[in-house]
């Protein structure tokens, strides 16, 4: 329903991460990158929202902190509650 208040839940795991500048979503600049075993954890700012993002994906990328890159989401993969009444 428009107008009403809702939560967003995404796992870490969900977000593409793009570094050449392919796949179509919301640009965004690395804040921080690094390994975790197989995978890398990167903290990112989507420009123009301020809205902190952690995403884990595989390993072969590892952007540099500053970069830009591209987010995107498969909407299957988002997953949408009321929000909280304050």
């Amino acid at each position: 329903e428009n107008g009403v208040a809702v939560r967003v839940l995404v796992r870490p795991g969900d977000f593409g991460v793009h570094t050449d500048g392919s796949g179509e979503g919301a640009a965004a600049h690395v804040t921080k990158a690094r390994l975790i075993g197989p995978d890398s954890l990167i903290d990112l700012v989507l420009d123009g929202a301020d809205v902190p993002l952690r995403t884990r994906v595989p390993g072969v990328i590892l952007p540099e902190a500053g970069s830009s890159v591209t987010v995107t989401l498969d909407p299957s993969q988002a997953y949408v509650f009321p929000a909280a009444e304050d």
